[in-house]
């Protein structure tokens, strides 16, 4: 019936918008969390790349020069919003790794060297206005230090030195503008600003310094009829999902309820869930530690080498004591997601989440460190199991390990899909559907627990 349904709808004219409308509430929710601790900085990446964004609509820019591509994310972000985009990266290894990643994309230029000697080369080929998101400094771990922590004065210098005069300029991390390790101060680079163009706006939001012609306020003309015709769509599409989305409920809770009385009749716990083909130079992944239990059955059966990824302190602290003098398992005072942030998680014992908040609950702060980063730092070819229970994140987890290619070092994803999450039974699909390209199931109870194995 669900296929059926999801088959109509995809020859309808409203699918594209329905896509649109899903992806849309999911930003409003991350944005939504982020406004409601207090706006903390750093702000999460997707704030960064509204903000990108944001500019390239309102100034109608068609070319990125990004300095400091990383693990070229932002450029993932950006390759439908501009024709072109350059990111210039210091660090040779992460050079490699997102050149491959964007090999089949001809719009996206990676270029490796230190941004402040490449990119007079590289403006010497514009004719036209940019959008400039300069990111491109040492910050430890899997980063690369040049000759300066960051050439951030000599970037700005060349491009206000080129011969196009109306770049918009973006500058992350604005915190550490304080006059040490090479940043010049906020009031420094003000100065510079107003020495070069005078009637600019120079202005401080969200992390992200901005130089630009005109505040992004600055009027532009919309065409009322699209404007118009937007909204009739988006409240079409606002119908058909809350339709669609109470037939897709009541099925979720049927399954469920079915899953659920068969994984205890097996008694999926004892047996299924500790059952793999380890041994003692296996390495095994424990995303969501809670107290520990998990990981001391598979420890105590295979005697294998264990991380064990807990963000909330007490839990964190109760498995350190209990595996205290074991050097094969490593605990980790983090959570394991798609990004580094750090975000409020509700605590109720094996429930806690930052997801959804019980009435009952207290929260905490809680850092979340990205499983690429992780992958990266600790030079992990092959992970013979991870099991994934995170309360609802674990859905960002597994797209992030999809759209990476990560997903091949993965031997056996153990997974607890949450159907709380918005879109839960779409979104699951949508992930099952890619993961059976490079893994097989081996056991499914659907919202309970299920396991792919690499092929």
């Amino acid at each position: 019936m669900i296929q059926l349904f999801k088959k109509f709808l995809k020859n309808t004219p409203i699918y594209p918008f329905l896509l649109r409308f899903q992806w849309e509430r999911k930003k409003r929710k991350i944005i939504n969390g982020w406004k409601k601790m207090g706006n903390p900085i750093p702000p999460p990446h997707l704030i960064k790349q509204e903000t990108v964004k944001e500019y390239a609509q309102k100034f109608s820019t068609q070319i990125l020069i990004e300095s400091g591509t990383y693990l070229g994310d932002m450029v993932f972000a950006m390759k439908d919003v501009f024709n072109q985009i350059y990111s210039v990266e210091l660090d040779s290894d992460l050079y490699m790794k997102t050149k491959e990643r964007f090999a089949n994309a001809q719009n996206i230029h990676i270029i490796q060297g230190d941004s402040s000697k490449a990119l007079p080369d590289l403006l010497s080929l514009i004719k036209q206005p940019c959008l400039f998101w300069l990111d491109g400094h040492y910050s430890g771990g899997i980063t690369t230090k040049g000759a300066l922590n960051t050439p951030i004065l000599e970037e700005v210098k060349y491009i206000f030195a080129h011969a196009v005069k109306d770049h918009i300029i973006l500058i992350d991390d604005a915190r550490h503008f304080i006059g040490q390790k090479d940043y010049p101060t906020i009031e420094h680079l003000k100065e510079l600003v107003a020495k070069e163009r005078p009637s600019w706006v120079f202005e401080v939001k969200d992390d992200i310094i901005r130089i630009s012609k005109f505040t992004l306020g600055y009027p532009i003309k919309i065409n009322n009829f699209e404007g118009f015709k937007r909204k009739i769509l988006d409240r079409i599409s606002m119908k058909v999902i809350l339709f669609s989305n109470k037939i897709i409920l009541f099925i979720v809770n049927k399954e469920f309820r079915i899953a659920i009385k068969l994984w205890f009749r097996k008694q999926g716990n004892k047996n299924l869930r500790v059952n793999y083909e380890l041994n003692q130079n296996s390495i095994v992944i424990d995303a969501g530690g809670y107290q520990g239990d998990w990981a001391f059955q598979i420890y105590n059966k295979y005697k294998c080498n264990i991380f064990i990824f807990e963000p909330i302190k007490s839990y964190y602290r109760k498995i350190s004591e209990r595996f205290a003098g074991v050097g094969k398992i490593q605990n980790i005072n983090f959570g394991l997601g798609d990004c580094d942030i750090e975000r409020h998680i509700s605590v109720t014992k094996d429930s806690s989440s930052f997801y959804k908040k019980e009435a009952t609950s207290s929260s905490e702060p809680c850092r979340i460190m990205s499983v690429k980063r992780f992958m990266l730092e600790r030079d992990l070819k092959h992970v013979d199991l991870i099991k994934i229970n995170i309360e609802g994140g674990e859905y960002d987890l597994l797209d992030k390990l999809l759209d990476s290619g990560l997903i091949n070092q993965f031997g056996n994803l153990q997974i607890q899909f949450h159907k709380f999450i918005p879109n839960a039974f779409l979104r699951r699909r949508k992930i099952r559907r890619i993961l059976s390209k490079t893994h097989y199931l081996t056991y499914n109870y659907p919202f309970v627990w299920e396991n792919w194995r690499k092929k």
